[in-house]
């Protein structure tokens, strides 16, 4: 038997005296193994074999083909990790081990006696150390270099199921693994696929407080390369330094050919008014009908373009968009669609009828180029533009067996870009059934079914031909993506349900989009058309009514009931009423509502159930809605509210009616209000109840309730002996109210009712303060009444209820 002596040392006078003392151990552990072998006793070194039983040699190193793959000896440390024998076992991965545990989470000791168990203890972040010419340390710094901790944080290398980094939300099955334990999906008796594992670094905290990483959360890991056709799926690849046009490729024609149903390609006669691209003769065109062309999403930035009409292109154009063209010839099509190129900028009518089509023009694509790294659209594409850096891939041999690091997944890229920061981009990646992303580490491919990237081994595994249903899409924050569907190899629909999934979806959309930045605030319904036209489209009948100013027009009462967070501000040039005339984060885009019947009218419907008694709950909205359209009064929402008996006028005592802008267009002649703007297009009219409180006179005290949550504010008071509550959900409501209510001289709050629930011992009245002017009123936020039944009219009565006519810009 021959013995290899391991060491990286390469001159004896440079050595410290731990290293000396290490060398020494190093002798003492071999003079001891030939000792025994000279006494017949093998035991130890069967022993260390064993441990290494998936590889003959495996400190022998071979070298790549690229200058990160360099030849060398694994020092102690990594011969201790045997990465090796980690991918290749049947330790239990960490996310089934926390499956294990059902809805409890684990508890921080049971996570300490899992990493003792099942990882690798590398130490302490700060004593961390990597040799210069070991290849795993190699592969370890690369793992460790992308981790954000604290010093003193122990960190652990833990093993994953590789496929949980691209689909963090899939549920693995546990059955039919042979041999070495693997997870199988099989879509039929016939089929079966085998899933490779890989390595990240996972933390623990020295405080009291422990923290996991799971496979999709690390920014690097390292997984062995599959080279062989019947490898595990969704192993590794290495990235080589050119990129693969016929791979890409290749991704692109099986999505087209195995994805009919989620990922279609479509063309429709509207396209034709649109303009193209030609990469060829570098002009542009007119759309030829059923052209496949691609589309490019970049950032434009502070670069300055100029206005193209058809005809030849400047012999140069921005580097992102000449990338885009090297892209498009390399994959052997001829059109390209741009925004700044296809639109003339100059000619707003030109403008408005190709913004109006943007939807469709993302959605008709072969497939849209991303640029997700740059801020300009100078910046080029990255592994495209020799001048944008490129980050290459760490890879190393262990014997026969190539590793190299996957590299930060698509979510983490994209949520890292500032790509992902633009307002206009949101829909241009989320209408694409298919995407390309380019990035300085490598390229991605994302449908609506399935996702792809050079460094791992997936596009040809079964279950992206077998696929045909939605995925997990990861174009932007998590919260929307387990809206989409229940995970790449799961069934599930647009919809997802009932109205609160469909309503949630818009949600998810908007609050993503009210957080990125736009250049115009005039483009602020414009960047989202597109998208919303495509939840009226696919929404399954939940908005038939489509949209009006970024509001679903069927659930007009609920969506009215959004405000926003402390850090946003006013847009001018927006209507008062919706979402558009904040910019920044909302706190919530719209109320959702039970599920009552398909349609656009809510009407009063009872349930009963016993938890832990029977438990009665009605809902209802009577409001009506109208809007100008060419002139004239359309009606988008209506409920009517004669048959409720509570509405009869006579019995409030109060045949008050207000009318405030009457349905005349006569006026809304701009000299008849105090806004900077009159538009009849941004104006909401209503007809509806109205409470108009004189709260110094009806209210003796009022107390801000301390056991309210903290972002709300909810005022306690008394109306005739009868305790009711009022939340404020903003603080410059809540302000405002306290302000009316301690004026010497009593001024009404106009409080227009949207919505009322009964709900065991309780109504609740969905509540708009607004702004009343003698000619319009504006919105000013959202509030919540909460009124005992038994008291019901008599608050009511008291908060002086009027039928009301109203425009709100």
């Amino acid at each position: 038997m021959s013995i290899r002596l391991r060491s990286g040392f390469k001159d004896k006078d440079s050595r410290t005296e731990a290293s000396r003392t290490n060398l020494k151990t190093r002798w003492s552990r071999l003079f001891e193994s030939c000792r025994r072998i000279l006494d017949g006793d093998n035991s130890a070194i069967e022993a260390k074999c064993s441990k290494h039983r998936n590889l003959k040699d495996h400190a022998i190193l071979k070298p790549g083909n690229s200058n990160h793959e360099k030849a060398g000896l694994l020092c102690e440390r990594c011969l201790d990790i045997n990465f090796i024998h980690r991918l290749n076992s049947d330790e239990e991965p960490y996310s089934w081990w926390y499956e294990a545990h059902g809805s409890n989470s684990p508890s921080p000791q049971q996570y300490v006696e899992y990493l003792s168990k099942n990882a690798f203890n590398l130490g302490r972040y700060s004593d961390i150390q990597f040799g210069n010419e070991c290849p795993g340390c190699r592969m370890l710094k690369s793992l460790i270099s992308s981790c954000i901790c604290d010093r003193e944080e122990e960190l652990f290398l833990i093993s994953a199921w590789a496929i949980e980094r691209v689909e963090w939300g899939i549920d693995i099955a546990r059955q039919s693994r042979p041999g070495p334990e693997r997870p199988t999906w099989s879509p039929g008796e016939d089929s079966e696929v085998r899933y490779a594992k890989l390595l990240h670094v996972a933390r623990k905290f020295v405080s009291s407080q422990q923290y996991w990483t799971f496979a999709h959360e690390a920014y690097e890991a390292l997984a062995i390369v599959g080279q062989t056709p019947n490898a595990a799926a969704f192993g590794g690849r290495k990235v080589e330094k050119n990129v693969d046009f016929n791979q890409l490729t290749g991704w692109i024609n099986l999505c087209i050919k195995s994805h009919p149903d989620t990922c279609p390609l479509i063309y429709v006669p509207e396209l034709e008014s649109i303009r193209l691209i030609d990469v060829e003769k570098r002009k542009v065109i007119r759309y030829i009908p059923k052209a496949e062309y691609l589309c490019l999403s970049y950032v434009w930035g502070d670069v300055r373009q100029r206005n193209q009409g058809l005809g030849a292109l400047p012999s140069r154009l921005p580097a992102t968009i000449e990338d885009a063209i090297t892209v498009v010839r390399s994959l052997q099509k001829r059109y390209l669609w741009v925004d700044s190129v296809c639109i003339e900028q100059e000619d707003s009518t030109h403008k408005i009828s190709q913004i109006n089509l943007m939807g469709l023009i993302y959605r008709c694509a072969w497939v849209t180029i991303v640029a997700l790294s740059g801020d300009s659209a100078n910046a080029g594409l990255g592994r495209i533009n020799s001048r944008h850096p490129s980050n290459p891939q760490e890879a190393c041999y262990i014997g026969d067996i190539c590793l190299v690091t996957l590299m930060p997944t698509l979510d983490q890229q994209i949520s890292e870009s500032q790509w992902a920061k633009r307002a206009w981009t949101l829909q241009e990646g989320q209408i694409s059934p298919r995407c390309l992303y380019f990035t300085p580490q490598q390229v991605y491919f994302e449908c609506i079914s399935g996702q792809c990237s050079e460094s791992v081994q997936d596009c040809e595994t079964p279950p992206h031909r077998w696929m045909n249903t939605r995925r997990l899409i990861t174009r932007y924050n998590s919260s929307a993506q387990r809206l989409q569907a229940p995970g790449v190899f799961g069934t599930g629909s647009f919809s997802g349900g009932g109205t609160g999934s469909i309503l949630a979806l818009y949600e998810e959309h908007i609050r993503e989009y009210m957080g990125r930045k736009l250049t115009y605030e005039s483009d602020t319904i414009n960047a989202i058309s597109g998208l919303l036209q495509q939840l009226q489209e696919k929404g399954l009948g939940r908005f038939d009514g489509g949209f009006f100013w970024g509001l679903p027009v069927d659930y007009l009462p609920f969506a009215l009931m959004w405000y926003e967070s402390d850090n946003s501000h006013k847009r001018n040039g927006m209507p008062t009423w919706s979402w558009a005339h904040r910019e920044g984060p909302l706190a919530r885009i719209v109320v959702s509502p039970k599920d009552p019947p398909l349609g656009p009218n809510f009407h009063t419907y009872l349930y009963h159930h016993s938890f832990p008694r029977t438990m009665t709950f009605e809902s209802r909205c009577f409001i009506n809605f109208q809007r100008v359209d060419n002139g004239n009064f359309k009606t988008i929402y209506a409920d009517d509210p004669t048959n409720d008996s509570s509405f009869n006028q006579n019995s409030w005592g109060n045949p008050d009616r207000i009318k405030n802008l009457g349905y005349t267009m006569a006026s809304l002649r701009p000299e008849k209000h105090t806004l900077p703007f009159l538009d009849p297009g941004k104006l909401l009219f209503v007809e509806g109840l109205v409470f108009r409180p004189l709260l110094s006179q009806i209210i003796s005290s009022f107390e801000l309730d301390d056991k309210a949550p903290s972002e709300e504010h909810v005022f306690k008071f008394s109306v005739r002996e009868s305790r009711c509550w009022l939340t404020c959900y903003t603080r410059e409501i809540s302000e405002y109210v306290l302000t009316t209510y301690k004026q010497p001289v009593s001024q009404p709050l106009y409080l227009l009712i949207l919505h009322r629930e009964f709900q065991d011992y309780f109504w609740y009245y969905d509540l708009l303060l607004l702004n009343c002017e003698a000619n319009v009123s504006t919105r000013l936020g959202p509030l919540k009444l909460c009124v005992p039944t038994h008291t019901r009219m008599d608050v009511f009565k008291a908060f002086r209820p009027a039928w009301a006519t109203l425009a709100i810009a």
